[in-house]
């Protein structure tokens, strides 16, 4: 699995539950997984494939989380908040070093 853009695609995104009348509004983001699989591809066409990328990860064994939607917004803003907490105790400086 190391090197494998497909399988860590997989593993660092989720897609969450939205209504089919909401969709338009999200730009196709709560089809996280598919965004990420195929970044060219227009987002009308999320809907019918992530099916078929849920069912290949169904085979192989690799999970496919979709939360709800109130789950994805809670869990946004914690994390938002962790990464305010975490520039108001070591400012920006911290972060850089993480990445350098």
């Amino acid at each position: 699995t190391e090197g494998n853009y497909c399988f860590w695609q997989i593993l660092c995104t989720q897609d969450f539950a939205c209504p089919t009348w909401a969709r338009w509004y999200y730009g196709g983001l709560n089809f996280h997984y598919t965004h990420h699989l195929f970044p060219t591809m227009p987002r009308e066409y999320f809907h019918i494939v992530t099916p078929h990328v849920q069912k290949l990860c169904e085979k192989h064994g690799v999970p496919f989380v979709e939360i709800g939607f109130i789950d994805c917004v809670v869990g946004m803003v914690t994390n938002f908040n962790d990464v305010r907490k975490e520039f108001s105790n070591h400012g920006s400086g911290s972060l850089a070093l993480m990445y350098t």
